[in-house]
């Protein structure tokens, strides 16, 4: 009785092994070309000969191969299972490449032949968007180009008699720094000064000079270096001569030689432009130079600076 019961289930599960390898060249036909197993939508049915077929036979190349291995070496399958259903080899192998490179995989295709959509595609519609292509992110930064102008008022006093060689000074940006429709620094943001070269009026000959430029820029609790033009000064000479001007350029605007009376004096009245580039201007009759508070200077980017966009 045993023996004809044994005989009858082999039978059986004999029969079910020739049933699923027809169902599979069956599939197989229908694709392109009985070669294109890769292009096979995997099942639960046809799953276990998909496999013994790609490892048995020749319809992957060694590298093919390998890559389907690491694929299926990151899957978490139910136990017994070798391959995931609702996919292709070829889909399988596009992903690990994808995977490998470090990018998402691109989306899945269908052709007129054969739907390879998997069950996750409805997913993808309905809202996983872990895998949908990434959007292209909106841009962070923007650079402040070379030649950008940049007007600051003075926040403190500077003087040839008081200050040396290095020091800073701390002024105002008057005007909104843009790039295109992007503002990088509104107007009131702090702005760091530097005096290069600063030389006190001597007491037989020589006259006083000083250097301007800036060196950073504050915005919203970041900090940039900048590199601008350098404006020039000189004091005028012991015997009161005429102030000397060198190299100004016509868009410098009117001089500033406008001289408080006593003492010290101060250069105050029309603003420092960059026009100047690297001229002198007279500063006081006290032989020193000097700039109030709120003197208005010019300056001229010479480097472009890239910064956080504040706001369109």
């Amino acid at each position: 009785m045993f023996s004809g019961e044994f005989r009858s289930g082999a039978f059986t599960a004999g029969l079910a092994k020739v049933l699923a390898i027809l169902l599979l060249f069956g599939l197989m036909s229908a694709c392109s070309g009985s070669s294109d197993l890769k292009s096979v939508e995997i099942t639960a049915e046809n799953q276990a000969e998909i496999y013994d077929a790609i490892y048995n036979g020749n319809y992957l190349s060694g590298a093919e191969l390998d890559l389907l291995r690491a694929y299926l070496d990151r899957q978490d399958l139910d136990s017994g299972a070798k391959l995931p259903t609702g996919k292709t080899i070829a889909r399988m192998l596009e992903e690990q490449r994808a995977h490998e490179r470090g990018e998402e995989p691109p989306p899945e295709r269908s052709s007129a032949s054969n739907d390879t959509r998997s069950p996750f595609d409805d997913r993808d519609e309905q809202g996983d968007s872990s895998k949908r292509p990434t959007p292209v992110a909106a841009p962070t930064t923007a650079t402040l180009s070379e030649g950008s102008v940049i007007r600051v008022s003075l926040d403190e006093s500077i003087s040839s008699k008081r200050n040396s060689p290095g020091d800073t000074f701390e002024a105002t940006l008057l005007d909104d720094l843009r790039s295109g429709d992007h503002l990088l620094a509104p107007a009131g943001s702090r702005v760091i000064g530097r005096l290069p070269h600063v030389k006190k009026s001597g007491k037989v000959k020589g006259r006083a000079e000083m250097t301007i430029t800036l060196r950073s820029l504050r915005v919203e609790g970041e900090s940039y270096r900048v590199e601008t033009n350098t404006l020039s000064f000189q004091a005028k000479d012991s015997k009161g001569d005429d102030a000397k001007k060198v190299g100004i350029g016509a868009a410098a605007g009117a001089v500033i030689g406008a001289i408080a009376g006593g003492g010290k004096g101060a250069a105050i009245g029309a603003g420092i432009g960059a026009g100047a580039g690297g001229g002198a201007v007279l500063a006081t009759s006290g032989k020193e130079v000097e700039f109030n508070v709120e003197q208005t200077m010019e300056f001229k980017l010479s480097q472009g600076v890239e910064m956080k966009i504040v706001r369109k």
